[in-house]
């Protein structure tokens, strides 16, 4: 997801050994970071859902510090932290 000059991926690999292994990349107007999910990660997932929640909190902590810190960054931090909270929120399945 992108807000600004703010963006957030979360990377996630399904392995054959049925854990999920999860990376994050993330950019700001002058810097960000990133890798790929891999078997040397130190942590993989039982889920999908699980992965995906720890890659979104992991973005909902970092694009917080970015916001509380304030400068250029700000604005797009605040914008893309409500996308990651929306995105956060499990939808419950209707049946």
């Amino acid at each position: 997801m992108q807000a600004g000059r703010c963006r957030a991926e979360v990377r996630i690999a399904g392995g054959a050994n049925g854990l999920w292994p999860m990376a994050t990349s993330h950019t700001l107007s002058m810097s960000g970071a990133g890798s790929a999910p891999g078997v040397w990660d130190p942590v993989a997932f039982q889920g999908l859902d699980d992965a995906r929640s720890a890659g979104l909190r992991e973005h909902i902590k970092r694009f917080r510090g970015v916001k509380e810190a304030g400068g250029s960054d700000a604005s797009d931090a605040r914008e893309i932290l409500e996308m990651l909270d929306a995105a956060a929120v499990l939808q419950l399945e209707l049946f």
